[in-house]
């Protein structure tokens, strides 16, 4: 007989707490229109690091907002073994991401997973602004990520 085990929050929180452990998602890339509006698999495509940083950092205090960035950002990169990604430095791609913590909600459900976060205040990709106070500017500024 097969038994399913499934985890607990304790236990995933103990996972999430080791300094190793990166955070990532099942979600693809997509969009609310376009091209890429019929990728969306699950709401994981919109919401889950603002999800994450609002239980997490600001609900929970389990983390420091920094040390969520870093599971989000340089950890997976790293990881992944790319060495353009995942950090603001001299040589690296510009990717940055402006939030405001106070408005910060993961607007999508499973009913309606399309359904892009607030509080994302701009959004710069290999140094483009992609999107700025909810208003897209550019399409696919992004490149394939050298090692």
């Amino acid at each position: 007989m097969l038994r399913h085990i499934y985890a607990t929050k304790t236990d995933l929180d103990r996972l999430l707490l080791n300094s190793n452990c990166s955070l990532g998602s099942d979600g693809v890339v997509s969009a609310k229109d376009g091209v890429l509006s019929d990728f969306t698999m699950n709401r994981s495509s919109y919401g889950y690091t603002i999800r994450f940083i609002k239980e997490y950092v600001l609900e929970r205090k389990l983390f420091q907002l920094e040390e969520a960035i870093r599971k989000m950002t340089s950890l997976p990169a790293e990881s992944a073994g790319l060495s353009r990604r995942g950090s603001i430095e001299k040589n690296k791609a510009a990717d940055i991401l402006v939030l405001n913590l106070k408005d910060l909600s993961d607007n999508s459900s499973d009913e309606s997973p399309n359904q892009y976060p607030s509080g994302v205040e701009l959004v710069v990709v290999n140094g483009k602004i992609v999107m700025e106070k909810e208003k897209l500017f550019s399409s696919f500024p992004g490149k394939h990520a050298k090692k």
